[in-house]
């Protein structure tokens, strides 16, 4: 059974790899992870009438995520659009983690086609890569499934290496 490590991600972005969107520490922070700032420093809009709702999905991502290594040794297994669009990867561990709508650099990898079908590209399906990631800005639906406009850091793909096996 795979765990999914998520972001209610709902509006796919891929983009071009600019640091000025970057989580960063403030100069001068007293804190030595960005993980300690609070958690308001992460998200930039929630939607009217769900700033608990959003604020306590963010605080749960936020410890999630600071948990997690940076490169990830993981499997691309695929998108999908269930209840959303999903860029699912799965870990050695099979813990599962999902990229999607973030403004996500794949390099040279085309993952998967941007029409409206998304099609996975075979060459890389169940292909094993070393992730990069960084919190990023990103817009995206959210909260209760009502695909209200929210804005925060989240996990975006910075940097994508092919694992030959």
């Amino acid at each position: 059974m795979i765990r999914c490590i998520i972001f209610p991600l709902f509006f796919l972005s891929i983009g071009c790899n600019s640091s000025k969107d970057v989580m960063h520490l403030p100069k001068n922070s007293k804190v030595k992870s960005i993980y300690d700032l609070p958690i308001e420093s992460f998200i930039i809009k929630y939607p009217p009438n769900y700033k608990d709702e959003f604020t306590s999905d963010m605080e749960y991502y936020k410890t999630i995520w600071k948990e997690r290594e940076n490169p990830i040794i993981a499997r691309y297994r695929g998108n999908d659009i269930g209840d959303y669009f999903h860029i699912n990867f799965e870990g050695e561990n099979g813990e599962g983690y999902d990229f999607a709508y973030a403004k996500n650099h794949f390099g040279k990898y085309k993952l998967f086609d941007n029409s409206l079908d998304y099609n996975d590209n075979p060459k890389y399906l169940n292909k094993k890569f070393k992730i990069f990631w960084a919190l990023k800005i990103a817009k995206f639906p959210c909260c209760s499934g009502d695909f209200e406009e929210a804005e925060a850091y989240i996990p975006t793909i910075t940097k994508l290496e092919l694992i030959k096996e």
